[in-house]
């Protein structure tokens, strides 16, 4: 049973921002997949700066939360609201995560920079959901 702070996946990810079978073996080019994916629909955001803000986010301290999953995200001034998207990769991407095996699911989200309260809901929701080793291996 959800509770009100919970948030589901669905509410923030749509079809047309889901990538699977991502072929790119590069953390960078991963996010900058998902960035141009989510850059298609109305939101509020340049590519860019989404992309230099995921990015420079994962060099401070990279995503990489349980065995095969990958949280990248940034908050970002001018957006609407929260977006996802969501991609998978068979053969793993490496997240240069110092001791992490390679990444099979990436789950990249935006947020509104004035909206802490989104972001930690969703980091949240996302990272006790995800998390679950069942639910990896279920997403690739």
């Amino acid at each position: 049973m959800m509770t009100s702070t919970e948030v589901r996946l669905a509410d923030y990810l749509d079809e047309d921002c889901i990538l699977c079978g991502l072929e790119t073996e590069s953390r960078d080019g991963a996010i900058d997949q998902l960035v141009k994916r989510l850059n298609k629909k109305p939101g509020g955001f340049e590519h860019d700066e989404a992309l230099d803000a995921v990015l420079e986010r994962e060099r401070q301290s990279p995503t990489v939360l349980a065995e095969g999953l990958a949280l990248p995200h940034a908050r970002l001034g001018g957006l609407s609201r929260p977006v996802l998207a969501l991609a998978t990769s068979h053969a793993g991407i490496d997240f240069e995560a110092v001791g992490e095996e390679p990444v099979h699911v990436i789950v990249l989200i935006l947020t509104p920079k004035d909206d802490p309260g989104a972001y930690l809901r969703l980091m949240a929701s996302l990272s006790k959901t995800l998390a679950e080793p069942h639910m990896i291996k279920r997403l690739t």
